[in-house]
């Protein structure tokens, strides 16, 4: 096994460009990264995202079973 800060994505995701990324191995949220475009003249030697689609649930929601009741909450004015 390799140590995250060693791993290098930048030439798998050129040559993929698509994965996943599971973040919270608790609660288990699995993200789709994709590469969109490669910006020739970006001043950094790495990829980053620089736009993200949706909102995402606030932390420790218990997974998605209690993403969905916080939910339910949220868009219930009535809710306590």
């Amino acid at each position: 096994m390799r140590q995250p800060q060693t791993l290098k994505i930048d030439k798998y995701i050129e040559k993929y460009k698509t994965f996943e990324y599971v973040y919270d191995f608790g609660d288990y949220w699995k993200h789709k990264i994709e590469l969109e475009k490669i910006v020739e003249d970006y001043p950094f030697g790495y990829p980053v995202v620089i736009e993200g689609e949706g909102a995402c649930p606030p932390e420790n929601v218990r997974g998605l079973g209690g993403y969905v009741k916080f939910l339910e909450a949220w868009n219930n004015p009535e809710h306590e």
